[in-house]
């Protein structure tokens, strides 16, 4: 689930092909860099795919939760929020696990840009991802948490793993040079830095989902990019029937 401003999603015209070998501006200074990903191929079928019982327990679960959540919005700094597919991201995942990590050395860490209420964080915990969901604002990060413990309080024989959700804004201390609009939303959430408080950097985690603010996708890559270790994989859901993941390949370097 993802914060979204009013007036819908821009589409990404970058989407279909991404390359950070092209000029991204650091502030006033543009460099050129050697950073890339490689878009992975995904199943067209992910949205339609079955999921498990429990899994539809969770998401039927969870979308009441933010219908509820939604019908008492009203409060100051808490933006109205429009779900992602989770069916399609939680098939994804899996898909992702099965397809990548078990034919590489990669940690089996994942972290959630902004996870809201958590559910995505949950579903990756519970396919054998150690899962840390970021969150900078405290009612969501509370909310993360009551989600997190209505979980665990399922049935006693097949409780999920255990995720963490940390306070903080997802943005790896100075991703604001790798902006080129001042003015994006992710950039004006003041907060600690969560890295800090867990221990882990960007780089130790295999996995990192986000659902981007309206035109901030290029912006989500460019910081993976930037930050994430070589071989690592994000994972973007872009809208409807829109779900992207990108590995990092070689090594950065600027010029």
């Amino acid at each position: 689930m993802r914060r979204r401003q009013r007036g819908g999603k821009r589409r990404d015209a970058s989407a279909a092909t991404f390359d950070l070998r092209s000029p991204v501006w650091h502030g006033r200074h543009h460099k050129q860099t050697t950073r890339s990903l490689r878009r992975i191929a995904l199943p067209s079928d992910l949205a339609d795919r079955p999921i498990s019982s429990r899994w539809r327990r969770w998401i039927d679960q969870f979308r009441l939760d933010i219908q509820t959540f939604q019908d008492r919005w009203g409060r100051d700094g808490i933006e109205q929020y429009v779900a992602a597919d989770f069916v399609h991201v939680a098939n994804a995942v899996t898909f992702l696990r099965d397809d990548v990590f078990q034919t590489s050395n990669l940690p089996r860490r994942f972290c959630e840009w902004g996870c809201g209420f958590g559910l995505v964080t949950m579903l990756a915990a519970d396919i054998g991802f150690d899962s840390v969901g970021i969150e900078s604002e405290n009612q969501l990060l509370h909310r993360g948490e009551q989600t997190r413990q209505q979980l665990l309080a399922g049935p006693p024989d097949d409780p999920p793993a255990a995720a963490q959700f940390v306070a903080g804004n997802f943005l790896p201390p100075h991703s604001e040079s790798l902006a080129d609009d001042p003015t994006l939303p992710s950039l004006n959430h003041p907060a600690n830095d969560p890295y800090e408080t867990i221990g882990l950097d960007v780089a130790d985690f295999g996995l990192i989902y986000s659902y981007p603010w309206p035109g901030e996708n290029a912006f989500h890559r460019r910081v993976f990019a930037a930050h994430a270790a070589v071989g690592s994989v994000h994972l973007q859901f872009c809208g409807p029937n829109d779900v992207q993941a990108w590995q990092k390949v070689g090594h950065a370097m600027d010029a």
